[in-house]
């Protein structure tokens, strides 16, 4: 499979994973909102978690940015993007907890996969295109 349909098959997965489409309510719930990214005591499992998670997506988008200038800029901006949006939709549920925390382990995890990438080809390793 080429690039694109990895690419889609990844952002549909995490969009099917973290919106939380069968808890979603009319009204915000900003009293729930975990504006400072680890002020609070986290739960390890769930940053390894979120890390992980997002490390696919670093690779394939690393993978298409590499030999770019802006390479790590694309990928950890788009992520930012992506997680805020889909943290953003937590806020309208009334049994997920949307954090800050969560976002920066989601482009910690991207910046990790981008960089292995681009760390590979500027070796000269082959990394094989999805």
């Amino acid at each position: 499979m080429n690039f694109r349909v990895w690419f889609a098959i990844w952002i549909a997965l995490i969009v099917v994973v973290v919106v939380p489409w069968g808890t979603l309510d009319p009204h915000a719930h900003w009293d729930r909102m975990a504006w400072i990214p680890f002020a609070t005591p986290v739960d390890f499992d769930d940053v390894i978690g979120n890390v992980m998670f997002y490390v696919p997506y670093g690779i394939l988008v690393g993978q298409e940015a590499a030999g770019t200038r802006g390479a790590i800029l694309l990928v950890t901006g788009s992520a930012i993007v992506l997680s805020l949006a889909t943290e953003f939709t937590q806020i309208f549920s009334n049994s997920r907890f949307p954090s800050m925390t969560d976002v920066a382990c989601n482009v910690i995890g991207a910046f990790i996969g981008a960089s292995w990438v681009i760390h590979r080809q500027r070796r000269g390793m082959k990394v094989r295109r999805a």
